[in-house]
């Protein structure tokens, strides 16, 4: 079963939940009201082009990605916080990722929140078992905020936001697109505000579903404007370049669904960007870069790891062996390729209390551009070169 259709059974329960929490209030209170937008979006304000940059990320390469834009609903709702926009990433192509989503953010302060698959089970689960993180957005201005990968996670849902009813779409017949990328966004009409996004990186067969959880209000109606980008650029061009489609419809108490089969009635949505972008990334260090420039000067000739062929050797020759996929003390190996943050040698140069002494235990520590060396050697394999 695709990571999709996953999603879209496991969301099933929250459609029902979020249907009666917009319904019937929260805690006997009296009947909630979402306003202008899912929360306090709308209003005289324009919505606000988000321009997210993500960097670092190799350890969630191939991992759904989901982004919320999560904001305060004036008292309206028990539950204080509420649900804007959601971005769907399915999945992350790479480890430096800008990710698009024109007038996908409300006037007024508001929270970022996102998280990685990690475990790849098709649902949220607190941290540390999905990698979850935080950023504040500002009340005005651009939005182009910036991430780094770290291990300062948040519980994104402690508390979860109010939301509404999922978006779903069946696509079915898509034969001559299979193998090419496929976006997905939603437009509430009232607010015009971009509701969600959905970008699949390849489509894997000519039926499938996808879900956008959480954005749909009842009675709202949505455009919905989709394309699959048969040129194979990356990006939106207007058909026949492309094909693109266009839906307009109403939420109903559990959502909203479309259902759609290919054709050749074509509509030029006037994407002026695609929904993210492939970040270049300088090739990572090779592994005798580390040796001579950290591994033989701080480790070797410090003392701590001398040559002679020990396990703990990190001579020239031996280091390799005793570090990548080689086990630790700490339950973990030294180094665990494409993820430094799993890697006792990171943590350890790091100063990771949780690893013993820092490395190297003599001396300096290492600057800021070595341990990003090691990191980024790690994360791109740990690769023998």
């Amino acid at each position: 079963m695709s990571q999709f259709v996953r999603r879209a059974c496991s969301f099933g329960m929250a459609i029902g939940f979020s249907a009666f929490l917009f319904g019937c209030g929260d805690d006997g209170s009296s009947p909630t009201d979402p306003g202008n937008g899912n929360g306090n979006g709308g209003g005289d304000s324009a919505p606000r082009d988000l321009a997210f940059e993500m960097s670092a990320m190799g350890p969630h390469i191939g991992q759904y990605v989901e982004i919320s834009i999560v904001g305060d609903d004036g008292g309206k709702n028990a539950r204080a916080r509420v649900l804007e926009s959601r971005i769907v990433l399915d999945p992350l192509p790479s480890a430096g990722f800008l990710v698009n989503l024109p007038d996908g953010v409300p006037s007024g302060a508001h929270d970022l929140d996102f998280f990685a698959d990690l475990n790849m089970n098709g649902v949220y689960d607190a941290p540390p078992t999905d990698h979850a993180w935080r950023i504040a957005l500002g009340a005005s201005g651009d939005l182009a905020p910036t991430f780094e990968h770290n291990t300062t996670f948040t519980d994104i849902e402690s508390p979860a936001p109010a939301q509404g009813g999922d978006f779903t779409m069946n696509v079915t017949g898509v034969d001559p697109h299979v193998g090419q990328l496929f976006e997905v966004r939603v437009f509430d009409n009232e607010t015009d505000l971009t509701v969600g996004q959905y970008r699949l990186a390849s489509i894997a067969s000519a039926d499938f579903t996808l879900v956008i959880p959480g954005i749909i209000r009842q009675g709202t109606e949505y455009t919905v404007d989709y394309y699959a980008d048969l040129n194979g650029n990356g990006g939106y061009d207007a058909p026949t370049a492309d094909h693109a489609w266009r839906d307009i419809a109403t939420g109903g108490p559990s959502g909203l669904t479309i259902d759609f089969a290919h054709n050749t009635t074509f509509t030029d949505i006037g994407f002026t960007d695609s929904g993210g972008e492939v970040i270049a990334v300088l090739p990572a260090p090779t592994f005798s870069q580390i040796q001579s420039e950290i591994l033989t000067p701080s480790c070797v000739n410090a003392g701590c790891h001398p040559g002679g062929g020990g396990p703990m050797s990190l001579a020239a020759g031996a280091a390799y062996d005793n570090l990548v996929n080689a086990a630790s003390n700490y339950g973990i190996d030294n180094v665990e390729p494409g993820d430094a943050e799993n890697s006792v040698l990171w943590l350890k140069v790091v100063g990771d209390p949780d690893f013993g002494n820092r490395m190297p235990l003599f001396g300096a520590a290492l600057s800021q551009e070595q341990t990003d060396m090691i990191r980024d050697w790690i994360d791109a394999g740990a690769l023998d070169n």
